[in-house]
């Protein structure tokens, strides 16, 4: 699955990832290209959160200013 099949899977499905991956416990890097206002990194970090997840860290490129 490509980098924007995963992004549909998660973002526009968020169910999905519930019904289809086991996160708990894990702890989580979300790689995002520009942050801008965090709003995508802060709702991804969210439904990561709610699969499982025990920590969710962000490593970004670059910052829109």
């Amino acid at each position: 699955m490509g980098l924007g099949g995963l992004f549909n899977h998660f973002f526009l499905y968020p169910k999905n990832l519930k019904k289809n991956i086991d996160l708990s416990g894990k702890r989580i890097i979300l790689v995002d290209d520009v942050f801008t206002t965090g709003t995508t990194v802060n709702e991804v970090s969210r439904v990561l959160k709610e699969g499982g997840a025990s920590k969710v860290a962000v490593l970004t490129a670059a910052r829109a200013i």
